[in-house]
């Protein structure tokens, strides 16, 4: 499938810089313009759009433009294209750029996608330090729904690396920090994660909850969903999906 796309690729760098040269477009209108066929699922004139966007930031030496531009090819050939290998080295050279800039929001994304892309490849270790790298960064501009999610993340990598210690530990840091919203109930996107992901011997509703209460210290006045046991089941069989493939 790889050789394929590249030279899919190819074809379209010699079409972009044929079609730059007449368009003079600015690169946050192609970035722009690029997403919304994104979107739209025309991922042919998406990509096409990526691509000037990229050549035209380099013209007018505009590395926000030029990282925004990688970002979003790594998350076209991530998303609509399956070509990890690919996505990844866009991304890097993302974050190769935006570690010198000012942009600790979009540095963070940046990072939060390239530990999706490692997870993707199999590269547990990796995508373990670049969620890191983005946890960090969603605390420093102050995101704790994030935050929270790529602590939970983290958690379950370790899990798939049979570490339950330090699978624990992030899953608790998760709910910690997602006591702290002020949003109303703090836990779904942390217990949901925490609990759908669990890859442990069969229990039942209480023994589940009696479980995660004594290790991460959930309140006793939780509200759980009715469908407990399907989210548990379903996480063990993508965990089995994920290991198997």
């Amino acid at each position: 499938m790889t050789k394929p796309l590249i030279l899919y690729d190819d074809m379209y760098d010699k079409s972009v810089i044929y079609m730059e040269d007449s368009c003079g477009a600015a690169p946050e209108d192609l970035n722009e313009k690029g997403m919304e066929h994104f979107g739209n699922e025309d991922i042919r004139t998406a990509l096409r759009n990526f691509k000037m966007a990229k050549n035209a930031a380099k013209r007018s030496s505009d590395d926000s433009e030029k990282a925004r531009s990688y970002h979003n090819l790594g998350l076209l050939y991530s998303i609509k294209k399956d070509n990890y290998f690919t996505s990844k080295e866009y991304f890097k050279q993302a974050i190769d750029i935006r570690e010198d800039l000012d942009e600790n929001t979009e540095l963070s994304e940046s990072y939060y996608h390239l530990g999706l892309t490692y997870e993707r490849l199999g590269k547990l270790e990796e995508a373990i330090d670049s969620f890191d790298r983005a946890a960090e960064l969603k605390e420093d501009i102050d995101d704790k729904g994030q935050m929270a999610k790529i602590l939970a993340y983290i958690g379950n990598l370790y899990q798939l690396k049979d570490n339950e210690e330090n699978a624990k530990r992030y899953h608790k840091q998760s709910i910690d920090v997602m006591k702290e919203l002020k949003d109303g109930n703090p836990f779904p996107i942390g217990l949901f994660t925490l609990i759908s992901n669990i890859n442990k011997e069969e229990l039942d509703h209480e023994e589940l909850m009696d479980y995660y209460k004594d290790e991460v210290h959930l309140p006793e006045e939780l509200d759980l969903p009715i469908n407990l046991d399907l989210l548990v089941n379903k996480g063990r069989a993508e965990n089995r999906v994920y290991q198997s493939s």
